[in-house]
């Protein structure tokens, strides 16, 4: 911890002053404490006592998977590997909804709403139970897909080039993917420029 600190017995510095302030930075950074403080117990002459107060970062005493089925609970556990034990902090809360929003987006539920919340474990003292709630909404599909400017391929050229991103109503993609996926649909845009660039417009792009 001294060493994390960067401070050790008989250095001198002024109290209080920046260098106590820079050890408590130093300390916050290593994210393995979720409290730091400093105390000063007394001073002899140029001489000074002075007391780290410190509160480990909480670790996780159970999970819970809230809103979601089996199979997507099975896979989340091992994508996030929440395990009990481990560390919990706000950096790994942000994280953890980043990973399920994508997860559930990727499965077409695109407005999912995703909420990581912690509540401390009144029977074991620093342990947190993890709570994942999601609201996954209906799946956004797509309805209709309107192409403009398009002077050297006709629609449906452009739509066949389309992989992922198909509409709703498209009996020739009778068994293709109907839903939403933002990840699907830039590769599709891409497609779409492959095309052109097929065709020798180098310079072609997507305006909007």
């Amino acid at each position: 911890i001294l060493n994390f600190a960067g401070i050790r017995v008989g250095d001198r510095m002024t109290l209080p002053g920046d260098e106590i302030t820079n050890v408590v930075k130093r300390l916050m950074r290593q994210a393995l404490f979720s409290q730091v403080q400093v105390e000063l117990v007394k001073t002899a002459g140029d001489k000074a006592w002075i007391r780290f107060n410190l509160r480990t970062q909480p670790r996780i005493s159970q999970v819970n998977y809230i809103g979601m089925k089996k199979s997507e609970r099975e896979d989340l556990i091992k994508s996030l590997n929440l395990m009990k034990g481990n560390m919990i902090t706000q950096n790994i809360v942000n994280r953890t909804e980043q990973i399920v929003k994508k997860y559930f987006g990727d499965k077409g539920f695109g407005k999912a709403d995703v909420r990581v919340t912690l509540h401390e474990d009144l029977s074991a003292p620093n342990e947190m139970i993890v709570d994942i709630a999601v609201d996954k909404h209906d799946k956004v599909k797509v309805h209709k897909i309107y192409i403009d400017g398009n002077e050297v391929l006709s629609d449906r050229k452009i739509k066949n080039a389309i992989k992922k991103t198909n509409e709703k109503t498209d009996i020739w993609k009778i068994f293709s993917q109907k839903k939403f996926v933002e990840s699907d649909y830039r590769d599709d845009l891409n497609r779409i420029l492959d095309k052109y660039n097929e065709k020798g417009y180098r310079d072609a792009k997507i305006v909007a």
